[in-house]
């Protein structure tokens, strides 16, 4: 090979080292001004767990005095239902026409018989209006000369009058239905001083079962 042609060889080399560096410096160029898409993170939806409530809802308290289990007495005759403790005993034989039964608790069970009762359930009047039970319920509350009581308590088919002369010894109330008029009252043990067998609120839940069947 003569001096000429090696000089071309070195040429066509040296051509092509230039190429190829040119062709590598377009190609960065290239990716170096492509623009960068940032990506996003992706994006996670939370769905919050929801929250079980450990507060159970308060029980209802059951009533102090209840009187599901209590025994019922019933009069055909009056149409009315009045109901006692399940202990409690019951005297019909009264001595008085006008009276009805007597209610004995189990401190008195023994003496029910010849006793008018703890309770004591009777009829007053059987021919009377609605008026004269309004009068006679003012009548004997003038009478007794206690003006901060005596009231008359409308109920759903019956009306309870009651009277500070009926609080003195025989504590109690009266009650009007259908031209009845009774009367229900705690019957004193002994009289001087009054003492009774059954407290006030057993007295007052024996009255709340009373109801009229006619």
């Amino acid at each position: 090979m003569n001096i000429n042609q090696k000089g071309f060889v070195n040429i066509i080399l040296i051509i092509a080292v230039v190429v190829l560096i040119g062709v590598a410096g377009y190609f960065g160029w290239v990716r170096k001004s492509e623009p960068v898409v940032e990506q996003s993170p992706s994006t996670q939806t939370l769905t919050p767990t929801p929250q079980v409530s450990n507060n159970q809802p308060a029980p209802i308290p059951t009533p102090s005095g209840e009187t599901t289990n209590w025994k019922t007495y019933r009069s055909e005759l009056y149409g009315l239902e009045v109901s006692y403790p399940s202990d409690w005993s019951i005297s019909l034989n009264r001595a008085s026409k006008l009276s009805i039964a007597g209610f004995c608790s189990p401190a008195t069970k023994s003496a029910c018989k010849n006793y008018d009762g703890d309770i004591v359930l009777d009829l007053v009047n059987s021919s009377l209006s609605q008026e004269k039970f309004n009068q006679y319920c003012k009548t004997n509350f003038e009478q007794s000369g206690d003006y901060s009581k005596g009231i008359i308590e409308n109920k759903v088919n019956y009306a309870i009058c009651r009277l500070p002369g009926l609080e003195t010894l025989f504590r109690g109330v009266y009650i009007f239905h259908n031209s009845f008029l009774f009367s229900i009252y705690r019957h004193p043990e002994s009289s001087s001083p009054a003492s009774y067998a059954v407290s006030e609120e057993d007295f007052e839940q024996i009255l709340s079962t009373i109801k009229f069947i006619k």
